[in-house]
């Protein structure tokens, strides 16, 4: 009897604690959801608009990206005859 009730709290407090998540994460999405359709409301871009600038913005930074400064001449390192490797 006595682990019939506890096994019961248990649960019990697994289920409060799962509606608690699932309520946080509903008000999340829900806030998120107002936020991007009064941007898009106010600023008057749709969907593709804001995915073209994520996009372009993910390939200038991590495809195209140059290196910050150029190589020095005098300080290089020859692992094998064919590939310098600068620092």
């Amino acid at each position: 009897m006595v682990l019939m009730v506890g096994s019961l709290v248990v649960a019990l407090l697994v289920l409060f604690w799962l509606w608690s998540i699932l309520k946080t994460t509903f008000q999340t999405a829900l806030l998120v959801a107002i936020v991007v359709f009064a941007l898009q409301w106010l600023t008057g871009l749709g969907p593709l608009e804001v995915m073209g600038a994520i996009r372009q913005q993910i390939v200038d930074q991590f495809i195209e990206r140059k290196p910050d400064r150029p190589p020095e001449s005098g300080k290089s390192l020859r692992f094998g005859r064919e590939y310098p490797v600068v620092f």
